[in-house]
């Protein structure tokens, strides 16, 4: 080993062992502080950033909306109504505007479809309104927008001439729960509507609509030029509507409306026509077998009086006959309406009454109503 000479450092610093040097206190406690404080700058940077794209997108919404593009504005307020977490909590305003924003999007949308007259696309974007606890949107201002639709429905239909599509849409406002500074708009054109769509509907072949939308008229306005109107229209159109559900064999229908136009318009035509049709004689079939369910031909009538005696049971007439075919059927035309009718068939040379055994009555009794004819289904011959 050389022996260090004096003076001579390098000899020195190489026989002693490097230590390192330390950093002066103010720059360690700097670096520390540095280390502690960057995830708050990055998460700071990113609530800036967030809060940039929020903006950003809420911008972007409004000026879609304005321009009149509302599918994609409503999409881009719920989308930002779905942003959630930590990174959001700068600018919560927007996002939680965004809903509303969406549905009053929606009803803007709503409004210019039923100002260019597409109603039912307009009133199925209502059902698009997004709900929740509490909604977005009062309900109140979603039923409101929807009687509008509706009056612009009803006003589109009828400046077309479109009159049964008007009268639609005003049945479809007369359930709904009308703001009372739209009230009498909507009493007046449901009036309006009704009456001028009467005829129409006659005409349509749909004299019961008729029939109900000018009671309506009379039931609101009884006494002015409309209900008077719709009170001289009602007995024509109560007889056509009688007519065609007496066509569709509606028959407790038919007399519906027949026995109130010849009750409440005796003196007009058409109510006497009502009263001569209720008395019109009905038809009774049937079909005649034997006791193992064979078919029995021959001549079937109605006896309008039964008498049981001692001596005998035996009815008597006016009587209304008819006769069996070869299938057992029969028909009797025109009997009165009254009754009860006795059955009676012949047989082996004489009538026949089917007597009931556990009661002791005919078998086979009816009565006629008005408009009602009669079927007796199976009528079994006596053993």
């Amino acid at each position: 080993m050389p022996t260090p000479v004096p003076g001579d450092s390098s000899a020195a610093s190489s026989a002693l062992p490097l230590r390192p040097r330390a950093a002066p206190p103010g720059r360690r406690r700097a670096l520390i502080a540095l280390l502690l404080l960057a995830p708050f700058a990055v998460a700071a940077c990113a609530e800036v950033g967030a809060a940039v794209a929020v903006s950003s997108s809420n911008a972007a919404a409004r000026s879609l909306s304005g321009a009149g593009d509302y599918a994609p504005a409503a999409g881009a307020y719920l989308a930002l109504a779905a942003r959630r977490g930590p990174l959001f909590w700068l600018d919560r305003g927007p996002i939680a505007a965004a809903s509303g924003n969406a549905d009053a999007t929606v009803l803007a949308w709503a409004d210019a479809l039923a100002r260019a007259g597409h109603t039912e696309s307009a009133l199925g974007l209502l059902d698009e309104i997004q709900t929740g606890s509490p909604p977005a949107t009062p309900p109140a201002a979603v039923d409101r927008e929807r009687v509008q639709i509706l009056l612009a429905g009803v006003r589109t239909a009828d400046a077309a001439g479109d009159r049964l599509t008007a009268v639609a849409r005003a049945d479809e406002l007369a359930p709904l729960d009308i703001p009372g500074d739209l009230r009498g708009e909507v009493d007046a054109l449901i009036i309006k509507t009704e009456v001028a769509a009467a005829p129409n509907l006659i005409a349509a072949g749909r004299p019961v609509e008729a029939v109900a939308a000018l009671d309506d008229v009379i039931h609101r306005v009884a006494l002015t030029s409309d209900g008077i109107a719709a009170r001289l229209m009602l007995p024509g159109t109560l007889l056509q509507a009688g007519r065609l559900t007496l066509s569709e064999c509606d028959f407790p229908e038919a007399l519906g409306l027949l026995t109130r136009l010849a009750g409440d318009y005796p003196a007009t035509p058409e109510g006497q026509t009502a009263a001569t049709m209720l008395r019109v004689g009905q038809d009774v079939t049937g079909t005649v077998v034997q006791h193992d369910g064979t078919a029995s031909a021959g001549p079937v009538r109605l006896a309008e009086h039964f008498v049981a005696s001692t001596r005998g049971d035996y009815a008597t007439g006016p009587y209304y006959s008819g006769r069996a075919d070869d299938s057992g059927d029969f028909i009797i035309s025109g009997v009165p309406i009254g009754g009860p009718y006795t059955l009676e068939l012949d047989r082996t040379g004489g009538w026949v009454t089917p007597i009931d055994r556990d009661t002791g009555q005919p078998a086979y009794q009816t009565s006629i109503a008005p408009l009602t004819p009669v079927d007796l289904t199976f009528v079994v011959l006596p053993a």
